[in-house]
C-alpha cells in the first residue's frame, strides 16, 4: 500500500487542496471583495468548479493512473472513469466552499426605508424596517427549458416580480383593492405579463369616463370627492354587459383634472422575486402539455394569492444569474419600469441571519473527506505495476501526450476546415458565456440577439440570420453533441471531398436547413449546427450508396450512418423542441450534393486510372 501513496494519493491531495484554495481565493478576491466584474454566479459557483479540476487531473494525475493494473481491453479503458471520479471528488467540496464563502462574506445592511437602498453601497443582504410588497401590480414572466437525457423533461417556470415600496406609499397605491393581474384565457401565452385571474373586476368610471385599473391605482386619494358602487341589474342597465361585475363611480375634486394629466407610476426602489417551477414530460403531445401548463398556472395563481409576503426576516440581493434576468424581464412587463431596466431583485430569506450558512462549512470538509475516501478505495483495490513505477521515463507527464487529446481543434492536412468550424462554434459559445448569458442553457431572447433564426426577424431584412444561427447554440450540451457529430463526420468526409468542397457544402446545407426551418416552423426560434451537420451526413450517405468511396469505408460506416440519421430524425419527431425541419432540409441538401459529387469522384477515378 505504501508504494501507492506517493505516486497516486499524494498527487491527488496536492491537486485537490491546491485547486480548492486557489480557485476560491481568486473568485473571492475578484468577484466578492473587489467586484472586478458582475460575473454570472451559476458559472462561477457551479460550472467552472465542475469542469476545471479536469485539467490538472488530466495533466498530472492521468500518467499516474496508468501505473495501476486495470483491465484495459481494446478501446475500453477504465482510466477515463478514474479521471472523472477524481474530478468530481474535487468539484464537490469546491462548489460547497464557493456557496459558503458567498453567504459567509455577505454583509447585512440595515435600512429604515426601502428607498434608502440607493444611499449605501451594494451588499449581499438587507433588513428593512419600513416597506410593503405590492401584490396588486406585479410583473410575470413565463419561461421553459428542457433537461434530462434527449431533452425528455420540460421545465416550466413562472417568475413573479412584486414592487417594494415604503409603507407611506400604501394609500397612494392602494386607494381601492386593485387586482392588476390580467385576465387572459390563454395561460400558455409567454408574452402575457400577468398571472391568470378570473374576470371579476368592476368597471371603473371616473367623472363619466372609463379608466383602467392601472390609471386608478395612481389617482391620489386626496383628489377623490365621492365613490359610489353599483351592482347587478342597476349597473347593467346603465353600462351594459361591461358592468356585469359591478361599477365603481368615482367623482374627483374639480380643482384639477387628474385624468387629463399624464400619470407616471412610481418606480419601485426594489422588487421581490418569487419563482414557481414544475417539471412535466416533454414526450407528451402538445394538447396534453397545454393542459398541464394551464393547471400549473392556476395552481401558481392560487398559491400566490394565498401567500403572505411579510413573513421573511431579511432579503438576499440577487447577483448576476439566469433567475435575476428572468425577474427583471418580469418587472419590465409592468408599466413601473423600462424594458432595459437594472432593477434590484430581492430574494426572501427566512430564519436568523447568523444561521444563513447552516452546516455548509462542515460540509466542505465532509465532501472533501468523502471524495478522498472514494479515491483511496479506487487505488487500493487494483495492483500497481512495479516495473513501470521504477521507470522514471514511463512515469512522467508528457506534453506531447497531452496535445494529442486536443488535436481535433488544430487544422492539419486533410483535416483543415472541420477544426476551424469547431473552433468558431466554441468561440461564439465562450463569448456568450463570458457575457453572462449562462452555461447549460441560454434564454430565447438572448439567442435572438446573438443571431438565432426566427421567421419574423429573418424575413424582415435580416437574412444574415440564415447563416449566423448555425454558429450559435442553446447551451453546453447542445454544443457538445453537435461538435462531436461534426468531428466524427469531418474526420472521414473532408479528406474525401476536399476542404473547399467541404466548407461550401457545410455552409450551403446550413443555409438551406435554416430556410426549411422558417418555412415549416415560422414560430420557432432555431439555433445550432445540426442542419449543416445533417447535410454532411447526407453527402456521406450518398457517396456510400453510389459506392464512390472505398469498400472498407462502406463496410464500416454504412450501417452506423443510417442509424445516426434515422435515430436523430426519430428523436426529432418525438420531441417538439428539436427542429426536425432543419434536419430534413440539411439532409436532403446533402444527399443532392453527394449524388453530384459521386459523379465527379468517379470521373476523377477514371481519369487517374
Amino acid at each position: 500500500m505504501k508504494e501507492k501513496l506517493k505516486p497516486l494519493l499524494l498527487p491527488y491531495l496536492i491537486i485537490a487542496l491546491g485547486f480548492i484554495i486557489i480557485y476560491c481565493f481568486t473568485c473571492w478576491t475578484l468577484f466578492i471583495k473587489f467586484k472586478v466584474a458582475d460575473a454570472d454566479e451559476d458559472i462561477i459557483n457551479f460550472w467552472l468548479p465542475f469542469f476545471l479540476p479536469f485539467i490538472p487531473i488530466f495533466i498530472w494525475l492521468k500518467p499516474k493512473i496508468k501505473l495501476l493494473q486495470l483491465k484495459r481491453t481494446g478501446s475500453r479503458s477504465p482510466d477515463f472513469g478514474y479521471i472523472m471520479i477524481a474530478t468530481l471528488a474535487i468539484a464537490a467540496p469546491t462548489i460547497v466552499a464557493m456557496n459558503y464563502i458567498e453567504s459567509a462574506s455577505g454583509k447585512l445592511t440595515q435600512l429604515n426605508d426601502i428607498t434608502d437602498i440607493k444611499k449605501f453601497a451594494a451588499t449581499k443582504f438587507y433588513t428593512v424596517k419600513n416597506f410593503y410588497v405590492d401584490k396588486n401590480n406585479v410583473g410575470v414572466y413565463y419561461s421553459s427549458s428542457v433537461s434530462g437525457r434527449y431533452n425528455s423533461e420540460l421545465n416550466l417556470h413562472i417568475y413573479v416580480s412584486c414592487p417594494i415600496y415604503n409603507k407611506t406609499d400604501r394609500n397612494r397605491n392602494e386607494i381601492i383593492r386593485i387586482d392588476s393581474l390580467a385576465n387572459n384565457d390563454s395561460s400558455t401565452n409567454t408574452d402575457n405579463s400577468t398571472i391568470n385571474t378570473p374576470n371579476n373586476k368592476p368597471l371603473i368610471i371616473v367623472d363619466g369616463r372609463k379608466i383602467s385599473m392601472q390609471q386608478l391605482s395612481h389617482i391620489p386619494p386626496d383628489s377623490v370627492q365621492n365613490i359610489t358602487a353599483l351592482k347587478g341589474n342597476a349597473a347593467k342597465a346603465l353600462y351594459g354587459s361591461d358592468a356585469r361585475n359591478g361599477v365603481l363611480l368615482i367623482t374627483l375634486k374639480k380643482e384639477k383634472n387628474i385624468i387629463d394629466e399624464e400619470i407616471k407610476p412610481d418606480t419601485p426602489a426594489a422588487w421581490l422575486g418569487i419563482k414557481y417551477s414544475k417539471e412535466i414530460s416533454n414526450y407528451l403531445n402538445n394538447e396534453r402539455k397545454k393542459e398541464l401548463e394551464h393547471e400549473f398556472y392556476n395552481e401558481t395563481q392560487s398559491q400566490f394569492e394565498n401567500s403572505s409576503l411579510g413573513t421573511f426576516t431579511y432579503f438576499n440581493r440577487m447577483g448576476n444569474s439566469d433567475d435575476r434576468k428572468s425577474f427583471r424581464m418580469a418587472a419590465a412587463k409592468t408599466s413601473l419600469i423600462e424594458q432595459n431596466n437594472q432593477a434590484i431583485i430581492f430574494e426572501p430569506k427566512y430564519g436568523g441571519f447568523n444561521s444563513r450558512t447552516g452546516y455548509e462549512f462542515l460540509w466542505i470538509f465532509g465532501a472533501f473527506a468523502i471524495g478522498l475516501s472514494v479515491w483511496f478505495i479506487m487505488i487500493l483495490i487494483p495492483k500497481i505495476n512495479k516495473e513501470q513505477l521504477n521507470n522514471p521515463e514511463e512515469n512522467k507527464t508528457s506534453i506531447l501526450s497531452i496535445e494529442k487529446y486536443f488535436k481535433f481543434l488544430l487544422p492539419r492536412q486533410d483535416y483543415y476546415v472541420t477544426p476551424i468550424i469547431i473552433d468558431l462554434n466554441i468561440f461564439v459559445f465562450l463569448l456568450m458565456m463570458i457575457s453572462g448569458l449562462g452555461f447549460l442553457s441560454f434564454n430565447t431572447i438572448d439567442l435572438l440577439k446573438w443571431g438565432a433564426n426566427y421567421s419574423s426577424y429573418t424575413t424582415n431584412n435580416q437574412l444574415w440570420r440564415l447563416l449566423s444561427n448555425i454558429f450559435v447554440h442553446a447551451g453546453f450540451i447542445h454544443l457538445f453533441s453537435n461538435m462531436f457529430a461534426l468531428f466524427f463526420i469531418g474526420l472521414i468526409l473532408e479528406p474525401i471531398i476536399g476542404k473547399k468542397t467541404f466548407a461550401i457544402s457545410y455552409i450551403v446545407s446550413g443555409i438551406v436547413a435554416s430556410i426549411a426551418s422558417i418555412y415549416l416552423h415560422d414560430n420557432v426560434v432555431s439555433v445550432g449546427a445540426s442542419g449543416a451537420i445533417f447535410g454532411l451526413y447526407g453527402i456521406f450517405l450518398a457517396l456510400l450508396l453510389t459506392k464512390s468511396v472505398s469498400k472498407d469505408l462502406s463496410k464500416e460506416f454504412f450501417t452506423s450512418t443510417l442509424i445516426f440519421i434515422g435515430y436523430n430524425l426519430a428523436m426529432g419527431f418525438a420531441n417538439s423542441v428539436i427542429d426536425n425541419a432543419a434536419h430534413i432540409g440539411g439532409l436532403i441538401t446533402g444527399l443532392l450534393i453527394g449524388f453530384y459529387l459521386s459523379t465527379v469522384l468517379k470521373r476523377e477515378d477514371k481519369q487517374s486510372f
